[in-house]
């Protein structure tokens, strides 16, 4: 349990980040999205709230990605319209959350497993 560390960041040679299936809860530090090596990042069945940062798109090498079973809402930044080369993922990345509609271009709900839990009227560029 607890949150994770807003230093995250000095892990410098970490590629792999498991903290699926604990009780971490909080929002996902900044410090994490500046991690550009992580090429897997699984954060899954947790209890995480808060927005998924746009910043998310500095992980520009990743290719693993589980954000699944949280309590995330809000909108879902533009990074998971172009986030097609996420290949090998076991299993949906983003169900059950809050996020709120519309949805980025691509019909990211469908491919990612997302469903609205809001309704928004706005349009994600």
């Amino acid at each position: 349990s607890g949150t994770i560390p807003n230093d995250i960041d000095k892990l410098r040679a970490l590629f792999k980040l498991q903290l699926d299936f604990n009780v971490f809860n909080g929002t996902i530090p900044s410090a994490l999205w500046n991690m550009q090596q992580l090429t897997s990042l699984f954060l899954n069945n947790n209890e995480f709230q808060g927005q998924i940062s746009p910043d998310i798109s500095n992980l520009t090498n990743l290719v693993e990605l589980q954000l699944a079973k949280n309590y995330f809402d809000g909108l879902l930044p533009p990074f998971f319209s172009y986030a097609g080369k996420l290949t090998g993922l076991p299993a949906p990345i983003l169900a059950g959350n809050n996020f709120n509609c519309p949805f980025p271009s691509n019909k990211t709900g469908s491919l990612f497993g997302a469903t609205c839990k809001y309704a928004v009227v706005s349009t994600i560029e």
